[in-house]
């Protein structure tokens, strides 16, 4: 089953500081195009994301759990802090969530996502 979510959300962090917001992108995906949905990142942002790594987080989610993890990205030539979640309520077709405190980045992933699902008639 084609799975699709595209949400774009800017969330407040705890605090009323601009330092404290974070923000969102994330889709729903069938498990076999995580993989390549991580591979185009690399390719088009040039993020040196460990995808091998993050897929095989992403499989070991079990159903109904959500868990994350925190790694650091390179965006335009300057390093920035990234929350890469999993949440499966649908075992074969895991939710991706990313967040950061960069606003640019986490629209560049939107962006990205919309690319991917269009060039895949989705």
């Amino acid at each position: 089953m084609n799975k699709l979510l595209v949400v774009l959300l800017g969330i407040l962090g705890m605090g009323t500081a601009n330092a404290d917001k974070q923000f969102e992108a994330s889709a729903g995906f069938d498990s076999d195009i995580v993989q390549p949905f991580l591979e185009r990142l690399n390719t088009q942002l040039g993020l040196g994301l460990d995808v091998v790594s993050l897929v095989t987080f992403t499989k070991s989610v079990p159903h109904d759990d959500e868990q994350s993890r925190n790694i650091n990205v390179t965006f335009k030539g300057e390093s920035e802090g990234l929350e890469y979640r999993v949440f499966k309520d649908d075992p074969y077709a895991p939710d991706l969530y990313f967040f950061s405190k960069s606003e640019a980045l986490t629209n560049a992933i939107s962006e990205q996502f919309d690319i991917f699902f269009e060039e895949r008639g989705m």
